[in-house]
């Protein structure tokens, strides 16, 4: 085991805000929260080693030691997010028994992802933008954790399908970019309806009425 001293941490300062958002005292778990709002503003390219430990209020020698540099710390932040949404979706994306089921498993589904949107739009801004860009730092952690997503959601499909429950699907994997991606891209696109004076998924009856019409949308294509 590794004897070595934590650098001096004399440049944190306190945060008197009581917000649930408030920055933690832990320094690790600090850059963490700083790397939420950095990489979403400043994207990884234009995020600095020395930007992420004044958000974190730490001493800038400790992302190296924490995370062994900025494209640790990047990895660590959305490795943690994604595994995250692998377990839960492991946990809803059972195979159906019946229609009814299915349709309750999409809703699950469909909360679950609206929720994390709601809960976390820094991460989920910085994963819907690096992605679409592939850019070097975030194509590894596509290729090992966010396309076991995609799978396990054609796993799904494929075993509504295999047991009858949905008409033959010619290719899950396409029928799951359509109905996956439909919802991606509306939660995806948040900002840019709000923006235009549409409703927000915060409000309530919106979000319920968005939330039945899409399971509505999916079980029709996937048994008409």
């Amino acid at each position: 085991m590794s004897s070595k001293t934590a650098p001096d941490n004399s440049t944190s300062t306190t945060d008197e805000s009581s917000s649930a958002d408030a920055r933690p005292s832990d320094s690790k778990a600090a850059l963490i929260w700083a790397a939420r709002k950095v990489f979403s503003e400043r994207g990884f390219e234009g995020a600095t080693v020395k930007d992420l430990a004044d958000v974190a209020g730490v001493n800038v020698s400790l992302v190296s030691y924490h995370y062994g540099g900025k494209d640790g710390l990047y990895t660590a932040c959305i490795t943690a997010f994604a595994q995250e949404r692998i377990d839960a979706l492991v946990r809803i994306l059972k195979a159906p028994a019946s229609i009814d089921e299915l349709k309750l498993r999409l809703q699950m589904f469909a909360e679950e992802m609206t929720e994390v949107h709601l809960r976390d739009p820094e991460t989920c801004k910085i994963i819907h933008r690096d992605i679409t860009m592939m850019l070097p730092a975030v194509e590894k952690i596509f290729r090992s954790v966010f396309y076991r997503l995609f799978l396990t959601f054609v796993d799904f499909l494929k075993s509504a399908s295999d047991a009858g429950i949905t008409r033959p699907l010619q290719s899950p994997e396409i029928q799951t970019m359509l109905v996956f991606g439909s919802l991606m891209h509306f939660l995806n696109t948040e900002n840019h309806r709000v923006a235009l004076g549409r409703p927000s998924i915060r409000d309530h009856e919106f979000r319920k009425q968005f939330l039945d019409t899409w399971v509505d949308f999916a079980i029709a294509g996937l048994t008409t």
